[in-house]
């Protein structure tokens, strides 16, 4: 067999190490051991490399004798093994002490389950975990995040007492935790509080706590403070910029003031950061301030952004529009939501049904009516009673007649405010049908309730 020194004289090339490899099979086929095989590759790639550190036992010429038996341990695997034990034995650790991190996996486990009941609030299991593990800040953590859970934040704040009292020095989670709670609860000054002494600590405020004071702010109507937070909060964690400055659009729609509603949405549109969910908050603005210029713009605006249009921003676009009397504007926005996958549902098209009539448009009414029953969607009572209330508006008695038969045909049953408007569509007919109306009155004979029994009253005087 050819000495093991010949291969430093070849050159290191891909070309050679593949007719390396072949020689090695065919070397193999003729019962040359596998231990001597996987030499000659290792001795190729070793060239391919540039290396000439080749172990000196692999280079030695040694003739070893053929056999069909086992192969023996390859040299180059069994100093590896060696190397690792060496290395062991130099640190100064036995073979127990290597497999240590496996005693670590039930307190691991257990400190798992822990905060699982924390989660739940199952105080009581809490603290049988926390017997068995002993005190640490991640126990006292789950402590605290189940107290708060199932007894409160004052109850939070004694598992934070006893924690210090332990000499546990407590982290940030531990302050994050009972910041959150009191902010959740609406206490604001007792989280500011809380607020103070995390950052006293040396603690910085983690996201979390800056987002329930945000909210609970905005809960409480005190934008201010709101705003303020949102400054901080954007100074620290500048990728919180789009969803603090949505939540204070949101507050500012729910409160009706659009100036500032826009004031917070510009930045984020400008920048390209305003999501669906920021879109569908400025364009709510839109709907309850009766601006449907705006709300158009803003929608625009959304689409221009390539942000997707979702069945809330739909909707909050057509109440604007239908709001301000672009019926027909409003059913072009209806019929191009299906080219986004969208079909709303029952409340979009009665709240459309509902400015129709107050219109009076008949026609559009009827097309509304008749692409939610394209669509597929199931007319409910409120849209059968909206649908009733524009025909009654005009006085077309006959076709409330009809979809009156066809409500009752799909299982409704007629309820007082359907009934008023097939009464009222009695009254506004020309000429009036007193003699429908009292039948009808009759025949349906309304529950005598004090909140309604005014109205039918009236009504049926009138008639």
């Amino acid at each position: 067999m050819a000495q093991a020194r010949f291969w430093p004289s070849l050159k290191p090339s891909l070309v050679n190490v593949v007719l390396l490899i072949g020689v090695a099979s065919t070397v193999c086929m003729i019962e040359m051991t596998c231990d001597c095989v996987i030499e000659t590759l290792l001795a190729g790639l070793c060239m391919l490399l540039g290396s000439r550190c080749i172990r000196p036992d692999l280079l030695e010429s040694q003739e070893r004798p053929m056999s069909r038996g086992r192969a023996r341990e390859v040299p180059l695997l069994s100093a590896t093994r060696g190397a690792r034990g060496d290395a062991a034995a130099s640190d100064g650790s036995t073979e127990s002490e290597v497999k240590k991190p496996k005693t670590e996996i039930p307190r691991l486990k257990g400190l798992a389950a822990m905060r699982q009941k924390a989660k739940e609030g199952d105080l009581q299991a809490v603290i049988r975990h926390f017997e068995e593990m002993g005190p640490n800040v991640h126990s006292f953590n789950a402590l605290v995040n189940a107290s708060l859970k199932s007894s409160g934040c004052a109850a939070a704040e004694q598992w934070f007492q006893k924690m210090q009292e332990a000499g546990v020095t407590p982290n940030q989670t531990s302050y994050a935790m009972l910041i959150q709670g009191w902010a959740r609860a609406g206490e604001l000054t007792l989280a500011a509080r809380w607020m103070e002494r995390l950052c006293s600590s040396g603690h910085r405020p983690n996201e979390g706590c800056f987002l329930a004071l945000l909210v609970a702010f905005c809960q409480r109507k005190d934008l201010n403070s709101a705003e303020a937070t949102v400054q901080e909060m954007v100074q620290e964690y500048p990728h919180l910029r789009p969803q603090a400055h949505t939540i204070l659009v949101d507050a500012y729609a729910k409160e009706g003031n659009l100036q500032r509603a826009e004031h917070w949405m510009r930045p984020i549109a400008q920048d390209g950061e305003a999501t669906v969910v920021s879109y569908g908050a400025i364009l709510d603005a839109c709907a309850k301030t009766s601006h449907a210029v705006k709300a158009m713009e803003w929608h625009e605006r959304m689409l221009t952004q390539n942000v997707r249009p979702n069945k809330h921003t739909s909707t909050a676009l057509l109440t604007a529009l239908a709001s301000c009397g672009y019926l027909q504007e409003a059913l072009e926005i209806l019929k191009s939501m299906g080219a986004y996958g969208l079909v709303g549902d029952a409340i979009t098209y009665t709240s459309l049904l509902g400015a129709c009539a107050k219109a009076r448009e008949v026609e559009c009414a009827e097309q509304v009516f008749g692409l939610m029953q394209e669509r597929g969607i199931q007319p409910n009572i409120l849209t059968y009673t909206s649908l009733a209330r524009a025909y009654a508006n005009c006085g077309k008695w006959q076709k409330a007649e009809k979809l009156g038969i066809r409500m009752e045909g799909a299982g409704l049953r007629m309820n007082d405010f359907f009934l008023y408007a097939l009464l009222l569509a009695y009254g506004m007919a020309y000429p009036k049908q007193e003699k429908r109306a009292e039948e009808t009155f009759l025949r349906a004979r309304p529950p005598p309730s004090c909140l309604h029994r005014r109205e039918w009253d009236f009504m049926y005087f009138r008639l």
